[in-house]
């Protein structure tokens, strides 16, 4: 499921309709002997809602805790302030950070450890599925999560550098186990008269803007862009041997021109 999910052209909301009939397609091609209808609000289906939810909330998470680990091996520069000068020019979505060339963009150690840990890790093992063309969704249908992990860096570095919150919070709340809990502040909603953490989630009324904009971006590279950014992720994670860190429209659109 999350491999077809990852195909779609917004990974913040898929139809109920469209989502239906996929989740009844790759039901039926897991469990061929089970007569089951999959319908709205049924149990399957909620399941399903639920997975893609903690799915598209993990990227938010990580990229926090890779951003952090950056930071954190340039413990001699202020968080803020390098996280700043990682926002200007989108700095951190590019290969070389000091010539940001157009052909680099998405392909910072950043996006490809993200991609990595968030998306590539999880479909690891998926089901062939040959009415979703799964095969083919591997490498070719990621636009769109490397499109989302480089809105949730942007939403990190962005909550970073403006304050909202502190590596230091994040140091001190690492357990003996390596754990980190990433805690996002708290306002004060005067409708409700509770304290809520919304102006601060990864969620698409905040960023939908930014990640269509760099979904406009991406549509300009060449016809093997996704697929290369893709394969180097993918050479990346099976590289990598450091243990992951636990986690408990507008044609002017700045971000269309990368």
């Amino acid at each position: 499921m999350i491999l077809w999910a990852g195909s779609q052209e917004s990974l913040w909301s898929i139809p109920d309709a469209t989502l239906l009939t996929h989740v009844q397609i790759i039901f039926q091609a897991i469990y061929p002997d089970v007569n089951l209808t999959i319908v709205l609000n049924g149990a399957v289906f909620s399941l399903t809602i639920q997975h893609l939810s903690e799915w598209r909330s993990n990227f938010g998470s990580t990229a926090i805790v890779i951003i952090y680990d950056f930071l954190m091996s340039n413990s001699n520069c202020d968080p803020e302030v390098l996280a700043g000068l990682l926002l200007k020019n989108y700095t951190f979505i590019f290969k070389d950070m000091d010539k940001r060339d157009p052909d680099g963009a998405f392909h910072s150690v950043f996006i490809l450890q993200l991609l990595g840990k968030a998306h590539l890790n999880v479909i690891n093992g998926h089901a062939n599925i040959p009415a979703l063309k799964t095969k083919d969704l591997t490498s070719k249908g990621m636009a769109s999560v490397i499109v989302f992990c480089a809105t949730a860096l942007e939403r990190t570095v962005t909550l970073i550098s403006e304050g909202d919150i502190k590596v230091e919070d994040i140091l001190a709340s690492a357990t003996s186990r390596g754990k980190v809990i990433i805690k996002l502040p708290k306002v004060l909603n005067k409708t409700t008269g509770k304290e809520t953490s919304a102006p601060y989630m990864f969620s698409c009324d905040l960023w939908g803007k930014a990640d269509a904009g760099y979904m406009k971006s991406i549509k300009k590279k060449s016809k093997n862009f996704v697929e290369t950014i893709v394969e180097m992720a993918r050479s990346a994670l099976n590289k990598s041997t450091t243990a992951d860190a636990a986690i408990l429209h507008s044609s002017d659109d700045d971000h269309a021109f990368l």
